[in-house]
């Protein structure tokens, strides 16, 4: 999985033992130039952790002599496993009103801690656009797809490839490929709602997420835009065709599988190649939003 916390988070933390001062973790602080300490016990498990907030409550309280161990919050600390996506913790300092979390491996031993500003350099810096098409790429669906699972969203997927893609470079050039590619981002682009999202999956690939959208729906979108491609023309290339064919499946919104959707689509796809191409297919075990049936189809 892609956007693993271990892969942004701060591996050398700084930890006070319990016997340590409030007063000595102001100039722990001062000097690191750190916002948050974690307190730890003798076999690095996670006990508190001290933020400058914290600091300026013992101060007014006039507790800075007294020792963290006198402090210790007895409600649960929030915390973090190292390999859970970096969107967990996104959604952890907006839900708790927090800017730091330790992270735990499987033993439940400190390795390391977030904070929303390690997220805000790393992710910020990260490539989630296709230069050629404007479209978003496939580490942007890695971090859409924990948006989905935050609020449970059901959504329809299209998974859509390009017919006969290889030979159009080969006939006339990677350039009127690109072309293409470009042409029909923009006619799938426009011609979705603003809440919808199109990704360039790969090569010739696009996948289209469609939230709130039955099965029914989808395939009425699906048409309107398999429609639209075919009748792309280039005034300097008049026999170019293109065509595309595209597979269809459905998330409900519960449990953290998307993936088996695109998959499905995916499948769905091999199946309107197989039939032809230029065709739509849905999957084999999609349950339609609205009439919870099941249901296969594929049409040209």
């Amino acid at each position: 999985m892609l956007f693993k916390i271990k892969d942004y988070m701060s591996q050398n933390p700084v930890t006070v033992n319990p016997d340590t001062s409030f007063k000595e973790i102001v100039e722990i602080m001062k000097d690191k130039k750190i916002g948050s300490v974690i307190v730890t016990d003798g076999e690095n498990r996670l006990l508190d952790i001290v933020t400058q907030s914290d600091l300026i409550l013992q101060l007014l309280h006039g507790n800075l002599e007294s020792k963290v161990k006198d402090f210790i919050k007895k409600r649960k600390i929030i915390s973090i496993d190292e390999n859970a996506h970096v969107f967990d913790a996104v959604a952890y300092f907006e839900k708790f009103n927090i800017k730091h979390i330790p992270v735990l491996n499987s033993e439940n031993k400190l390795v390391g801690i977030i904070t929303a500003t390690d997220v805000l350099k790393k992710v910020a810096g990260i490539g989630l656009i296709d230069h050629l098409t404007g479209l978003n790429n496939r580490n942007y669906f890695e971090l859409l797809k924990q948006k989905y699972y935050e609020k449970m969203l059901s959504v329809s997927v299209i998974l859509a490839d390009l017919d006969n893609f290889k030979n159009i470079n080969d006939i006339y050039g990677h350039f009127v490929g690109d072309m293409v590619l470009s042409e029909v981002s923009k006619i799938i682009k426009k011609d979705l709602r603003m809440y919808d999202e199109v990704i360039r999956w790969g090569g010739e690939e696009f996948l289209i997420l469609l939230p709130r959208t039955n099965i029914k729906r989808t395939m009425i979108i699906a048409r309107r835009l398999k429609d639209k491609i075919s009748k792309i023309k280039f005034k300097d290339y008049p026999d170019l065709k293109i065509t595309i064919s595209m597979g269809i499946s459905h998330y409900e919104g519960l449990g953290k599988n998307i993936d088996l959707a695109v998959n499905e689509a995916d499948l769905a796809l091999l199946r309107s190649k197989r039939s032809g191409k230029n065709r739509i297919s849905t999957g084999r075990f999609i349950i339609n939003v609205k009439d919870k049936t099941e249901k296969v189809a594929i049409e040209g």
